[in-house]
């Protein structure tokens, strides 16, 4: 592969200048750049590595659309508790399916072993990085705080548990003309509640200062630990610091466990009080202590917006000073993801004369807010977005005649046919000449014909896309409403039966001194009617509890049921995709080996 010291686009070996700018390209070391993954998605430039995998930017080849694709490490393919667990992150959020989880759209197994995942392409800023700058306004951070909880009400929903929720997980984007938009990102040691522990051992999993006091004891974990590691997220993104005072970054595991948190009043002379009181609650020491689902948490941000004056149903949007239009990111990190295994940052692989250095994201400092080494892997080029460069003609069916030289392939054979019937030599050629080329003219035709089934195969694969989208948004937010409305009602139930047990306890309280006094239970009698009025509601309660149990049981068992279907129907036409797309390729080549073929024996006087 070449690729082009301006652009930094990769081009197959057969061009030897860039299509745009006119400079000569120059080889590339990295074997990945160039490949074509899945058949449908080509690297054109890496990301970032780590420890567990690679990350790398790609286009799909008929459409254009930007990619990432996420990479086991060769050298752990072969190991299976890494391969599991990079199998189950894809499982993970393709189970899920949210608009603020980060969409993948593809995963599996190539022919020769590597392991991937394709995610959709974020163009958006690390939360860490955004909150360099805290102290956010109340408002903004309530508002990015009230999306992630949403996500982790699906993904808890449908029995997944993240377990390593910080900021370096988030990544804030502008869409639909607003800023913050939030896409959770990084479930590699999710877990999923009916699936089988593939871990060894008694492990802590998380990051310091943000994983739950259970981690630490060693105690049961659940949802409500994703839910303390948002509350963390929270009190920093409205305070600047971390909810425990600490000397160093070790000490933050034993303060979660042992120490109480500060008050946001000591670090925040105005905050509101329900503020505050929501932040302390997601962080309470015992997971019973703390909102009961994320459910239950989205419906109090909510409530604490309304009384902190913004409107409900408008995403706040915080247009900060000097962004463009494409809000929190900015140009060096259209490009950029996140991954917290990834251990240095790299520039996109140029060629060789290009140096591969760390990137400006690069944070390998242990320090408060940062406690492990992460990549904030950036893409970064000198040249526009990647979504508007002119490499782009490389793509769909004009392009794929050029990257597999069939455009090239034809204007060799052009050349041939001139080049003989200006020699005299047309016709008196020898037979297996004229088969040779009749042969390549042939497979020029294939080629069309197998380009054509493919424009009309991605089509399919597009609509069945839609699809997917539709069932998702559809069912899942129905889903969405049940769950929310039986969370809703488990709340009533709860302080209902808290009355009821208040009410009992006056109640025996009354006839205890009415036997005492010898006096008639008049009181208790009142208190009687009060509790069974209070048994009757929790009644009612209780049956709701049970119908709605059942709905969103019914409701989350007929999205599975809509999404197998689709990708099912999806993983058909892509597999076929990709296997068209292979024999393109492979028909190019052959086209490409009898011309070459030719061309030699007319050098040689030997038509």
């Amino acid at each position: 592969m070449r690729a082009c010291p301006c652009c930094a686009e990769i081009f197959p070996d057969h061009f030897q200048r860039c299509p745009a700018g006119g400079a000569a390209l120059q080889a590339v070391e990295d074997p990945m750049l160039g490949r074509t993954i899945g058949g449908r998605y080509r690297i054109i430039s890496r990301l970032g590595v780590g420890g567990m995998s690679e990350v790398y930017l790609a286009r799909h080849v008929l459409i254009g659309r930007l990619v990432a694709v996420k990479c086991l490490l060769p050298s752990l393919i072969r190991d299976p508790a890494h391969r599991d667990r990079f199998m189950r992150e894809a499982r993970a959020i393709n189970r899920v399916h949210h608009e603020n989880i980060v969409e993948v759209t593809d995963f599996g197994e190539s022919d020769d072993g590597l392991i991937y995942m394709v995610m959709e392409y974020v163009p958006g800023e690390p939360l860490d990085r955004v909150m360099q700058k805290t102290p956010f306004p109340p408002l903004r951070g309530l508002n990015i705080a009230r999306q992630m909880a949403s996500a982790l009400a699906r993904a808890h929903q449908m029995g997944v548990i993240h377990r390593d929720l910080k900021p370096g997980n988030a990544l804030l984007m502008r869409r639909k003309g607003v800023s913050d938009f939030v896409k959770l990102l990084d479930f590699g040691i999710a877990k999923v509640v009916d699936a089988p522990s593939i871990t060894m051992g008694e492990q802590v999993f998380g990051t310091p200062g943000y994983i739950a006091p259970e981690y630490v004891r060693g105690t049961k974990v659940d949802a409500r630990s994703d839910l303390y590691s948002l509350g963390v997220i929270l009190y920093e993104m409205v305070t600047g610091e971390l909810p425990y005072r600490y000397e160093y970054p070790g000490d933050l595991l034993a303060a979660a466990a042992t120490e109480p948190a500060v008050p946001l009043r000591e670090r925040m002379e105005d905050v509101h009080p329900l503020l505050e009181a929501l932040v302390l609650r997601c962080i309470e020491k015992e997971p019973s202590e703390r909102f009961r689902d994320a459910f239950h948490l989205v419906e109090e941000l909510d409530a604490v917006r309304v009384a902190l004056g913004d409107s409900v149903g408008d995403r706040y949007s915080d247009q900060q000073d000097g962004e463009d239009e494409r809000g929190a990111a900015s140009d060096d990190s259209q490009a950029r993801l996140i991954d917290p295994e990834i251990t240095r940052s790299v520039r996109p692989q140029r060629a060789r004369s290009v140096e591969t250095a760390p990137g400006r994201g690069q944070t390998l400092v242990v320090d408060a807010k940062d406690t492990e080494p992460m990549l904030r892997a950036g893409a970064e080029t000198d040249s526009a977005s990647p979504e508007t460069d002119s490499a782009s003609m490389l793509f769909g069916s004009a392009g794929l005649r050029a990257w597999y030289g069939v455009t090239d392939g034809y204007e060799r054979l052009d050349r041939l046919r001139e080049r003989l019937r200006q020699s005299g030599l047309e016709r008196s050629a020898r037979e297996k000449t004229k088969r040779r080329i009749r042969r390549a003219e042939s497979i020029a035709t294939e080629i069309e014909s197998l380009l054509t089934d493919s424009e009309e195969r991605e089509e399919r694969v597009e609509a069945l896309l839609r699809e997917q989208k539709a069932v998702q948004s559809t069912w899942g937010q129905r889903l969405d409403e049940a769950a929310g409305k039986l969370s809703h009602v488990r709340g009533v139930a709860e302080r209902v039966n808290a009355e009821r047990r208040v009410a009992f306890d006056a109640r025996e309280a009354a006839l205890t001194e009415a036997h005492r006094q010898g006096v008639p239970d008049g009181e208790a009698d009142s208190l009687l009617w009060r509790l069974s009025a209070l048994e009757q509601k929790l009644k009612d309660a209780e049956g709701e509890i049970e119908r709605l149990t059942q709905t969103a049981a019914e409701l989350q068992l007929k999205l599975e049921h809509e999404q197998l279907r689709v990708e099912r129907a999806l993983q058909r036409e892509v597999e076929a995709s990709g296997l068209q797309l292979t024999r393109i390729q492979g028909r190019a080549a052959d086209m490409r080996a009898i011309l070459s073929e030719l061309e030699v024996q007319f050098e040689r006087g030997g038509m």
